[in-house]
């Protein structure tokens, strides 16, 4: 039986990790390694992590290199240590001790799929996360499948991408479809993974027996300016990378509808915090129309990667 290595990236999450990796080491499958991967903390969840046990085999970065190149230094750290599979794994999750060894048993008759599981809300654990998304090509955006629907009315609909959350492969799966992208940074680089992988004909399985805990939007709250950024940034470099030319000219006046709907919005709004009360909920919203813009500003001038995280955390 092949080792499992699980990938966890930390960026000053103490507590959030703390759980999860606890939760891993209560596994009843007992042939698995941890990776965990510090993306340059300044608190003390290193120290409090690592003391768990020895089982942890820790990374430290000097910088933030964000969810996908994180994620890719354990991933390549633990293929060399030997890893029969990877299984990434958020931070902010807990998984029940059977979680391993249903995905191990789910993954090794065939190593051309990716894996998933059913997230739960950590704080509504009857109600799902959401499993992934299909392509909308009208919105030009994913459609999240199964999004806060109740866990006994869950979608297994075949998906785009899975939710980065935890994804189990076979190590076969990063020698033919790669890692992923850091230019994403985080945001949509699962969805450019998953893509990748489609097109080599891999498949995407939700194993609806996997169920486990996800602490929603742990690291930014449900608002957040760097979220707006991201997205509408990533988003497009994912159109870039992954529809043909006709569907980007197909997209092109949508995309150019939606940008200068952004700009107004953000112009207009911008207009009247000079004449309004300039409460903190409305200065909140002004931020993100403006991380939005400056996404697809960076865009279109290539400043991808951790972009303009600095502005924004």
């Amino acid at each position: 039986m092949g080792p499992i290595h699980i990938i966890i990236v930390n960026y000053n999450g103490t507590e959030d990790t703390r759980i999860c990796v606890e939760s891993v080491l209560q596994s009843d499958f007992s042939n698995f390694a941890i990776t965990l991967v510090d993306n340059g903390s300044r608190d003390r969840s290193i120290e409090t992590v690592a003391a768990l046990s020895d089982k942890i085999d820790l990374i430290r970065c000097q910088e933030n290199y964000g969810y996908a190149e994180g994620n890719n230094i354990g991933i390549k750290h633990s293929l060399a240590k030997g890893a029969q599979y990877i299984m990434v794994l958020n931070n902010d999750t807990k998984i029940p001790p059977s979680l391993l060894h249903t995905l191990y048993q789910k993954a090794k008759y065939n190593k051309k799929q990716v894996v998933g599981g059913i997230p739960l809300l950590m704080d509504h654990p009857d109600t799902i996360d959401h499993l992934g998304g299909i392509w909308n090509p009208w919105k030009a955006r994913f459609d999240l499948i199964s999004a806060h629907a109740p866990l006994s009315q869950v979608d297994l609909t075949p998906l785009d991408y899975i939710a980065g959350s935890m994804f189990f492969v076979h190590r076969q799966f990063f020698e033919d479809v790669g890692f992923f992208d850091p230019r994403f940074f985080l945001f949509f680089e699962e969805a450019d993974l998953c893509c990748r992988a489609k097109r080599l004909d891999y498949t995407l399985t939700i194993e609806p027996k996997a169920q486990y805990l996800h602490k929603k939007s742990a690291a930014f709250g449900k608002s957040h300016p760097l979220k707006s950024y991201f997205f509408w940034r990533n988003r497009l470099l994912y159109i870039k990378k992954n529809t043909t030319l006709l569907k980007k000219i197909a997209l092109r006046a949508n995309l150019i509808h939606q940008t200068t709907k952004l700009i107004t919005t953000f112009t207009l709004k911008k207009v009247i915090s000079f004449v309004t009360k300039q409460t903190p909920k409305r200065m909140h919203r002004l931020a993100c129309y403006r991380a939005s813009i400056l996404g697809v500003f960076d865009f279109h001038t290539r400043h991808l990667g951790q972009g303009r995280i600095a502005t924004f955390w």
